[in-house]
């Protein structure tokens, strides 16, 4: 984390980028949507993120991984600071992991100014072992507790954007507003498919990257719906749209990421003109 960005997270959070924070997203327990805080997590310099692999499809945007597996002790994660975990009620009941647990005691164990950050679907998120009737942050008296809606419109307003876009029914993910921004029309939010509108997102737009990803992974070549499900955890809205824009545009390529970077070169030399 860069000095630009530990000043954004103080000025978000209302404290430095040390200890504990919770972030609450009811989304984290939704079939859809899951990962949608991790882009502008990634934005205030998290790198690394660790949450149940079935949502580990594809990077949107690119971070650092890591699995904490059931044979791992808290006292084997000595080294693994900042990390943030996704975890909702349901995964947190099935898993005989504990990461959630052991990632605290990892992080209690240090100084305590080791950066961890947890996304949970509820303030009522209980640990898998709890005996009581108190709730993970009210346990562990984690008071640096947020929500990511308020969150979310917080990073806005430090952009200097208004908050009037981030309302009811828009994607709270960070890297559909940054092409929205792109094409300069925040309206577009409210139809996602038009987002990747490749005739006007320049070169540099991540979107062409994104869509050099989707073309050397073979499974998305032979089924369209596998395309939705590489697209589901992080779009917290109806994806079919999408994933239908970017995989005709795939199809136009013939899903060869040559043609893609291709195309890219040749906007970008056109710009130069």
């Amino acid at each position: 984390m860069n000095a630009n960005q530990s000043a954004t997270w103080h000025a978000l959070f209302g404290y430095p980028p040390e200890g504990v924070f919770v972030i609450i997203d009811p989304q984290v327990g939704e079939p859809r949507g899951q990962l949608r805080a991790l882009p502008l997590l990634a934005a205030l310099g998290l790198p690394r993120f660790t949450f149940v692999s079935t949502w580990r499809s594809f990077e949107l945007v690119p971070y650092e991984y890591t699995a904490i597996h059931e044979g791992k002790n808290s006292d084997d994660l000595d080294g693994i600071f900042p990390i943030c975990q996704f975890v909702s009620q349901a995964v947190e009941r099935a898993s005989p992991s504990d990461v959630t647990k052991k990632l605290l005691m990892a992080q209690r164990a240090t100084s305590g100014a080791d950066l961890l950050v947890y996304v949970m679907d509820s303030e009522q998120f209980m640990l898998r072992d709890s005996v009581g009737t108190k709730t993970f942050v009210d346990e562990y008296i984690l008071k640096r507790t947020i929500s990511y809606d308020r969150l979310f419109a917080r990073y806005y307003e430090s952009l200097g954007r208004s908050f009037a876009v981030v309302s009811t029914g828009l994607t709270l993910n960070l890297a559909l507003h940054q092409l929205a921004w792109e094409l300069h029309d925040e309206t577009l939010l409210r139809r996602l498919s038009d987002l990747f509108d490749f005739r006007r997102l320049g070169p540099e737009s991540w979107a062409w990257e994104l869509l050099e990803r989707l073309a050397r992974i073979p499974d998305v070549r032979e089924d369209e719906s596998a395309l939705y499900g590489l697209l589901r955890p992080w779009v917290d809205h109806d994806i079919t749209w999408i994933g239908r824009r970017l995989y005709d545009k795939l199809q136009e390529f013939n899903f060869e990421p040559s043609k893609i970077r291709a195309e890219r070169a040749r906007l970008a030399a056109h710009r130069e003109r």
